[in-house]
């Protein structure tokens, strides 16, 4: 199928049924018919037409050959691997000073929040790196 064929059928399914739940709105309202059509026909078409392209893929798109080993895998391993690292050392530091000075407990969300945080940190610096280190 041609790319203008596949985007007229889903120009014509979503606004098919973007009409019909419209129509379906405007006969369940109680007045201004006229307006609930229209004002849900603009607020639904994104949706519908959207909804209809998720329904018919293109027939170019080809993934990776190895799609485990894209720059974004590569660089979302190196940040969980120093993210790790960083919070299973803060969690010893807690422990430690919960045990030897006798420092108050830290709940489990602190921990969460920091590695999902460190994680994030790491994935932007090495992103912007831009260097990937996979080997081909």
């Amino acid at each position: 199928m041609s790319t203008t064929a596949r985007w007229s059928l889903i120009i014509g399914i979503g606004v098919t049924v973007t009409l019909s739940f419209s129509l379906l709105a405007a006969l369940t309202a109680d007045d201004r018919k006229t307006l609930t059509f229209i004002v849900f026909a603009l607020v639904m078409a994104p949706a519908c037409i959207g909804s209809v392209w998720a329904l018919f893929p293109s027939e170019n798109t080809k993934a990776p050959a190895y799609p485990e080993d894209t720059v974004e895998t590569e660089w979302s391993r190196k940040a969980g691997f120093g993210a790790f690292t960083d919070l299973i050392t803060a969690m010893g530091i807690a422990l430690i000073a919960h045990n030897v000075f006798g420092a108050p407990e830290l709940p489990l969300l602190i921990f969460t929040a920091l590695g999902l945080a460190d994680f994030g940190i790491r994935y932007w610096a090495v992103s912007r790196d831009r260097t990937p280190t996979i080997e081909i």
